[in-house]
């Protein structure tokens, strides 16, 4: 194997996932269950006890495993030209875009917090934190997600025109908020955007209750922003989530005409053949101009042919 060869069975390996190679399928196994157990370990070092006890065989597992993402890492760079799409072609180039991707972006994300702290040094507890970041990378091998993507994609303008009504109410329930109740409450309702954090809380039906109005027209504005936050909240959870089940069970808008054209041809089969081989034969006679064959007549919509039962034609040719 040269060493073209090589680069591209590695490209297939790291990237290919509709390939269903062996070797692919491992490896993604492989590093989905250090991703997990990484995020695992870096909860567990958060205990004390545990920190103590085991805190040298969790060192030595964090240096592998940053070992083994840097190799992955260094691997994707490597192999990226291999890719089809031409932006990755050049050598250098591609391979700077390749690392300008989120997917790549987010393997560097990983790895540099572990290395500044080894070279650099900063807080163990920030870089533990940081460490938590590497269950993005099961962001690679989840459909689900790039579903919820392309859904929220599709739902992009009702999300938006959701949220900007939603902004407009919150802007108009912070100000009606501070008017009617800073002469009462100048320090819990001192400012326009003071009032905004009781409009939000209110409106997403949280209600912390830090910041909550005493006077008469406060409480009817609080009434009626709770009651149209209900709806106004869940109306963007409503339009991703009914655009992610559709995905999910293979609905949405490609799907739906060949549903729909399957069904017609099925119930226009069904008439057609209850009205009988005569019907069939001056419907297409009355079209074409010429007599109708059993495999001439087709569906207008699909284009499948509409079988017709020899006995009935027999029958008809013999009356």
């Amino acid at each position: 194997m040269d060493f073209q060869q090589y680069r591209a069975k590695t490209y297939e390996i790291l990237e290919v996932r509709e390939s269903g190679s062996l070797p692919s399928r491992r490896v993604a196994i492989a590093l989905q269950i250090l991703i997990v157990l990484n995020v695992a370990a870096a909860i567990l070092e958060s205990v004390p006890w545990i920190e103590q006890a085991y805190g040298p065989p969790l060192a030595v597992f964090e240096v592998v495993s940053v070992l083994i993402f840097t190799v992955e890492y260094l691997s994707r760079v490597w192999c990226a030209v291999e890719s089809d799409d031409p932006r990755f072609a050049h050598a250098v180039w591609g391979r700077l875009r390749y690392m300008a991707t989120p997917f790549a972006v987010i393997d560097l994300m990983v790895l540099l917090p572990a290395y500044i702290g080894w070279f650099g040094g900063a807080d163990l507890r920030m870089l533990r934190v940081v460490r938590l970041l590497r269950l993005l990378k099961l962001v690679r091998y989840s459909r689900s997600f790039f579903m919820l993507v392309d859904a929220m994609r599709e739902e992009a303008r009702a999300v938006a025109a959701s949220a900007f009504i939603l902004c407009i109410l919150l802007v108009t329930a912070a100000s009606l908020a501070y008017f009617f109740e800073n002469p009462s409450q100048p320090d819990a309702f001192s400012s326009i955007p003071q009032a905004m954090w009781w409009a939000v809380v209110t409106m997403t039906t949280v209600g912390y209750g830090d910041i909550t109005p005493i006077t008469i027209p406060g409480k009817m504005i609080a009434a009626v922003v709770s009651i149209i936050g209900i709806g106004m909240v869940a109306l963007p959870a409503g339009l991703i989530a009914a655009g992610f089940v559709n995905r999910l069970h293979g609905a949405g808008p490609d799907a739906d005409e060949p549903q729909d054209k399957q069904g017609t041809h099925l119930h226009l089969e069904h008439v057609l053949s209850e009205l009988g081989p005569e019907i069939l034969e001056a419907a297409y006679a009355a079209q074409t101009g010429q007599a109708a064959q059993p495999a001439a007549l087709h569906c207008p919509h699909c284009g499948n042919p509409i079988p017709v039962a020899q006995d009935e034609r027999q029958a008809s040719q013999s009356r």
